[in-house]
């Protein structure tokens, strides 16, 4: 996993704001967003669903590997908070399976 370890603050004149990013249909860049120690996370866009039973936004992201690591990254999911520019990991199980149903759909 790619990782940065700059303070947020001072990149967000130098980043491409990444809610505004996900949210662009016509932008596939890989993404920088913070983890929970806000060190910068690469994430690859994978996919923004939209809900009917929650009528929120998520998105499914996969933390970029490094040609070094040879460990297989997985999907994270996300709840898109446009009002608050911010992601919220998604842990409820069952809100995850409908996501990648709607997804498998596409």
């Amino acid at each position: 996993m790619k990782k940065t370890n700059q303070d947020n603050n001072s990149t967000k004149n130098n980043v491409i704001d990444p809610i505004d990013q996900i949210l662009d249909e016509q932008n596939d860049d890989n993404i920088f967003y913070p983890d929970e120690n806000n060190v910068l996370i690469e994430y690859e866009q994978i996919a923004v669903i939209s809900l009917d039973s929650t009528q929120k936004l998520y998105a499914i992201l996969i933390p970029a590997i490094s040609e070094d690591d040879e460990e297989y990254a997985e999907a994270v999911f996300f709840e898109i908070d446009e009002k608050n520019k911010k992601l919220h990991p998604i842990t409820d199980e069952n809100i995850i399976d409908e996501i990648i149903e709607t997804y498998e759909r596409l």
